[in-house]
């Protein structure tokens, strides 16, 4: 918490006051059995350095802070920045997280199966480098740092007897790289184009990582503008982790299906398919910040590509409305209820789902 506290810090001293802000803050709150009451900020800023030409993009930070009254604490700060030529992309996320979590073992398992409850302190830094080289084409740079350790386990359960890779605390260091075409004609609300990301990631102890594997993801969307303010976008992500990975990285279909927890359904494989219908029907200066959305989402997990089959597809359906934070790009604020057959989940976050 010190460290994003001084990194918080430290960008705010090379941020030069000229800069004009545009700032928007939103309060969080819920409740849950796992962490009772639940409250929160969510902040977005934009700035633009004065000597920057007017056709890069502004900058960007997001700041969220969450507090619950069992003493559980969430922080997440994410940069994402522009050269001044704009060849260059910088996009980091630092988090740190003291939260309680459900463990479901590993493999495509019946939602209702058993789980083991546990708290999980961790620290995370993730940074993404883009290059543009030509027309739509990206070259792609990664680095993390993650770090782990499991609190209040669960007793007599795998976590606490380190049965699992994760269940013990451990660090991962990473490095990869990647390719990008992207033809949207906006990275926070794209109404058309499409976009195809080849990412390899590798963690070793050269690194200092304590695992050593290679993780493969390979995403493809495409977003067609149907009517006036009207959008349907579909995407498809396949990921690929080799070797043995900690629980807590491996590829998680809970997070890509919205009516499940993030934790649940977890293997070395992963396939999901997602459609969206999206619309901001209102004209009118006090409405047009107010949109909505149709979704339909499927995918399942697997130990091995063999074993992928249409008989174990999970699904997730439903629908959630759109608040704009800033309408000139539509960077909104996401309320979705995410529907199946034995659960279902709500949802609130900044940015859209894909």
């Amino acid at each position: 918490m010190r460290i994003i506290c001084i990194i918080i810090v430290l960008f705010s001293l090379i941020i030069p006051l000229e800069a004009k802000f545009n700032i928007a803050a939103y309060p969080q709150f819920s409740y849950s059995e796992e962490t009772g009451f639940l409250a929160g900020m969510i902040s977005y800023s934009r700035f633009q350095f004065n000597d920057f030409p007017k056709e890069i993009p502004k900058q960007k930070l997001t700041v969220q802070a969450v507090y619950t009254s069992k003493k559980q604490l969430s922080l997440m700060f994410e940069p994402f920045l522009f050269t001044k030529n704009g060849v260059y992309e910088f996009e980091t996320e630092f988090t740190y997280k003291y939260f309680p979590s459900e463990f479901y073992d590993i493999g495509n398992n019946d939602f209702n199966a058993e789980s083991e409850k546990y708290t999980s302190q961790r620290f995370s830094i993730d940074l993404i480098v883009k290059r543009k080289i030509k027309n739509a084409w990206y070259l792609l740079g990664f680095a993390e740092l993650y770090r782990s350790n499991l609190k209040k386990i669960q007793e007599d359960g795998i976590l606490q007897e380190q049965l699992v890779p994760g269940s013990e605390p451990f660090s991962i260091i990473g490095l990869g790289s990647g390719l990008m075409y992207d033809t949207r004609n906006s990275a926070t609300y794209p109404t058309k184009g499409e976009l195809i990301k080849l990412e390899f990631n590798g963690y070793n102890d050269l690194f200092g990582s304590d695992y050593n594997y290679i993780q493969f993801q390979f995403v493809a969307s495409k977003y067609f503008s149907i009517a006036e303010n009207q959008v349907f976008a579909i995407s498809s992500n396949v990921t690929f982790t080799d070797d043995i990975a900690p629980f807590q990285k491996l590829p998680q279909l809970g997070d890509k299906l919205r009516a499940y927890p993030d934790e649940i359904f977890i293997n070395n494989k992963l396939y999901s398919l997602h459609t969206e219908y999206r619309v901001f029907p209102f004209s009118s200066k006090i409405l047009n910040r107010l949109g909505f959305v149709l979704f339909f989402e499927t995918g399942e997990v697997a130990s091995e590509v063999r074993n992928f089959s249409t008989n174990n597809l999970h699904c997730s359906y439903g629908g959630g409305f759109r608040f704009s934070v800033f309408t000139d790009e539509r960077f909104n604020l996401r309320f979705d209820i995410g529907l199946c057959n034995d659960h279902r989940s709500f949802e609130i976050s900044g940015g859209e789902a894909f």
